[in-house]
């Protein structure tokens, strides 16, 4: 019997969704803790802008070399047991931070982290698909989805005010002790569900179509959230230069994260419910793709930041569906790998591309415009896998 033939209450598929939710918030309140403690991370370790960004990006990193064999090791060795290892990695590396007279211990702990934290990323991914693979499933993406943005705000409020009320080491140590739960957790609460384990000696690799239609899909899902991320980091510049304080820009697109989180949640349930789901999603690309541009010329107006963070909401838990369901189920590990790999490539290469138009064209709006483009090459990903996979089932 299939996991999706299961009545829900004997699989406790939302309980294991809780667990695995908790673990990649774990992970995203590791990754903000840099950010979160900047200014007393330089203050105790001498720390130049460039250095504490590089420090920043030494966890995702490693993505680009780890998803792809992190995925076929979860197929030989099984998903638990990377997960719990990932979080582990996490624990040590985090533990190899806190001594922060050692740049060079803190910059190695913060990729050991980085490799437990890709290794988590791909593989609580499989691991809610496995257990959602039917209508629900866009939903039950959305909640695992929002623990990135909530993981990352409860950072920023929380660490700060540890970090001055009882030091910074206290304020290191809380990312990893959440992370020792979660090893707690997933090693006594998580278990696959029927019919769905290590894959068999045979099954290596993906066929041609599986590494096509995962490719897309990681595709549309790094130049969505590429699009997503530029307009976030560009569009106060933008407002600044059009004679707007900093203050108020930067509350005008923080209200775009915000409701990042509520818009998760509402695209999983609306896309759970109507007929063609790829259809709205396509949709709600195009209206961005036409909007992202009104920012700049209308000058970042509130309603229609409002307008883009509800609309830049409802893709996300659709796209997150879309590797799982394009390969076998005993290998989607791999083929999460692949769809992650793609992820990690294009948000580490590419997010300097609108910085640079930004420069040579002297006009910090360029750079919206850029953002926009991206969301177009997320929608031409889109239909690009939706016309393979239409081929596929013909």
């Amino acid at each position: 019997m299939a996991a999706s033939d299961l009545p829900q209450s004997s699989t406790n598929r939302w309980k294991i969704l809780a667990i695995l939710t908790l673990a990649r918030a774990a992970m995203a309140i590791q990754f903000q803790t840099v950010a979160a403690l900047g200014p007393a991370l330089q203050g105790e370790m001498a720390l130049g802008d460039a250095e504490l960004l590089w420090l920043v990006g030494l966890f995702l990193l490693p993505g680009i070399l780890f998803a792809l064999p992190g995925g076929w090791l979860a197929m030989r060795l099984g998903d638990k047991r990377l997960v719990i290892a990932g979080l582990v990695l996490m624990v040590v590396g985090g533990l190899m931070m806190i001594p922060l007279g050692n740049a060079t211990q803190v910059f190695v702990g913060r990729t050991i982290a980085g490799i437990g934290g890709v290794l988590i990323n791909v593989l609580v991914t499989k691991m809610v698909a496995d257990w959602f693979p039917g209508s629900d499933g866009p939903f039950a993406m959305a909640i695992l989805i929002v623990s990135w943005p909530a993981g990352l705000a409860l950072a920023m409020v929380v660490l700060p005010s540890v970090a001055i009320t009882t030091g910074i080491g206290t304020a290191i140590a809380l990312p990893i002790a959440l992370s020792a739960i979660c090893v707690i957790a997933v090693a006594l609460g998580y278990r696959s569900p029927p019919g769905v384990s290590a894959a068999p000696a045979g099954a290596v690799s993906l066929n041609a179509g599986e590494w096509l239609r995962t490719s897309l899909a990681g595709g549309l899902w790094g130049f969505y959230n590429l699009g997503l991320i530029v307009l976030l980091a560009v569009g106060p510049v933008a407002m600044v230069s059009s004679g707007a304080d900093t203050i108020t820009a930067v509350a005008y697109y923080s209200v775009v994260s915000f409701l990042l989180v509520p818009t998760n949640l509402a695209g999983g349930w609306i896309i759970s419910r109507v007929n063609r789901p790829q259809v709205a999603v396509a949709v709600t690309l195009v209206i961005l793709i036409v909007l992202v541009p009104l920012l700049a010329a209308l000058g970042s107006p509130l309603w229609l930041l409002v307008l883009c963070g509800v609309l830049f909401g409802i893709p996300a838990p659709l796209i997150m569906t879309l590797p799982g369901k394009s390969v076998r189920p005993d290998v989607r590990a791999m083929g999460m790998g692949v769809y992650f790999t793609w992820y990690y490539v294009i948000m580490g290469i590419l997010p300097g591309v609108a910085g640079w138009v930004s420069d040579s064209t002297g006009n910090p709006n360029a750079a919206i415009w850029v953002s926009s483009g991206w969301i177009a090459v997320a929608l031409a990903c889109l239909l690009a896998f939706l016309s393979v996979t239409q081929k596929r089932d013909d």
